[in-house]
């Protein structure tokens, strides 16, 4: 009686979607802010021709579902780890459409597309043709319809899985998220310390274990693809020089490191600035050259670069292109990690899977690798220039001092891709 009850409740909320994602078109051909986020959900939500070409070249299939760009960075390493299994292939589904932008932008090969509405209409088809040999939900994306299709036709997993604090801020969301939680046959934590929150929901003991996250195993293996590329530019410009980078800098970032750098403090002749902006807009890069030479350095910027170029002392390179920062990481001494003097910090993990010596702003809370960095001593917090001076000082004396300690670090937080990995090849196959 509770399943007809459960199977009727969404044949409801299926219609309700329907209908509302209906108007949602119609609002569409109106307003153009809407257009990007329903185009690409069509009326059956998938070329079903073009997903059974796909999937003809494989023994079997695994659907991972993604909100965006940072989920789907997290799903790689699992997703890599099965494609290099014989005869298998991945689909993919994005909730965001900067995520399907984003897996486009990196030359994602498997299938990949965004997420129809959520209707028992949409994914009864999409599953019967995909006969998956499972189903992988990234952190978050917990949709009623979707995950009730999904159970009967595959076995489904949550990996990542986090506290949500959404799901805290009311009795009726916590509810919820604990019934969808059940839809899973098994969830993979990130740390035990998350276990009180899932215990409070009802789940299984039996269905959760705690392997940590993937987003580790995606950083040292994004570095290994970046250490993997020759890239004669970059040697040339710096030559001896110790490099400073300003990674995903605001403009409170480049001020203070800016501002500073333009001392005459002897033991900064020997290094060189980059600055790569969050923002790499035309207006942000004026005004990121307008500000530097206000402090008496010269400047470069990376689009104009010539062939014979040395970076001379105070000289600052602009980086003004997207898809370099990472592969900058490999040449710096030290990195400034922009955000947390501004509003939030940014990715951390990139310049410590290089083991740079590390400094970000105090609005850093939100990370929580950041506050596992500062926990364990391997980072510096700088508010202001004496603060910064005191960091760079230090690093210039001893460069890259903390560079075994941060890469040991990130070598314990490895590993749950390959344990997620196992576990989804010991999956017998599913009913059709």
């Amino acid at each position: 009686m509770a399943k007809i009850l459960v199977f009727l409740g969404l044949l409801v909320y299926s219609f309700v979607v329907e209908v509302l994602f209906a108007g949602l078109l119609l609002l569409s051909l109106v307003a153009p802010a809407l257009r990007r986020g329903v185009r690409g959900r069509h009326f059956c939500g998938f070329d079903g021709k073009k997903i059974q070409e796909y999937l003809s070249g494989f023994r079997e299939c695994h659907l991972f579902f993604c909100s965006s760009a940072g989920e789907y960075e997290q799903a790689k390493p699992v997703m890599n780890a099965l494609i290099k299994k014989e005869g298998v292939g991945v689909f993919l589904l994005f909730f965001s459409p900067s995520g399907v932008e984003f897996a486009r932008a990196r030359g994602e090969s498997c299938f990949f597309m965004l997420a129809p509405p959520d209707s028992l209409l949409r994914w009864w088809p999409l599953f019967r043709i995909l006969k998956a040999k499972s189903t992988v939900v990234v952190r978050y994306e917990l949709w009623p319809a979707f995950l009730w299709v999904a159970k009967r036709y595959t076995r489904t997993f949550l990996i990542d899985a986090v506290p949500s604090e959404s799901a805290q801020s009311s009795f009726l969301k916590s509810y919820a998220t604990a019934l969808l939680l059940r839809a899973f046959d098994t969830i993979y934590g990130v740390s035990k310390k998350d276990l009180p929150y899932f215990s409070k929901l009802a789940v299984p003991s039996s269905k959760l274990e705690m392997v940590g996250d993937t987003k580790y195993d995606r950083v040292m293996e994004y570095k290994n693809l970046c250490l993997a590329k020759e890239n004669k530019t970059f040697p040339r410009l710096f030559g001896d020089a110790k490099i400073m980078i300003i990674g995903s800098g605001w403009q409170k970032d480049i001020q203070l490191l800016g501002s500073f750098f333009a001392n005459d403090h002897d033991y900064l002749a020997a290094w060189r600035l980059v600055v790569a902006p969050h923002d790499v807009s035309g207006q942000m890069v004026g005004w990121v050259k307008e500000v530097l030479e206000g402090y008496g350095l010269s400047v470069q910027l990376y689009s104009e670069l010539e062939d014979s170029v040395v970076l001379a002392a105070k000289t600052v390179l602009v980086v003004d292109q997207i898809g370099l920062l990472s592969s900058l990481y490999g040449y710096g001494h030290g990195a400034f990690v922009g955000g947390g003097l501004h509003h939030r910090v940014h990715n951390v993990l990139e310049p410590a899977s290089f083991g740079l010596d590390i400094a970000f702003g105090p609005k850093h809370t939100t990370s929580k690798e950041a506050l596992a960095l500062v926990e364990a001593g391997l980072c510096s917090v700088i508010s202001d220039e004496q603060h910064l001076e005191s960091w760079w000082r230090q690093i210039a004396a001893q460069p890259q001092f903390q560079k075994e300690k941060i890469l040991k670090w990130l070598d314990n937080l490895c590993g749950a891709s390959h344990k997620i990995t196992e576990k989804l090849s010991q999956i017998g196959k599913s009913a059709p």
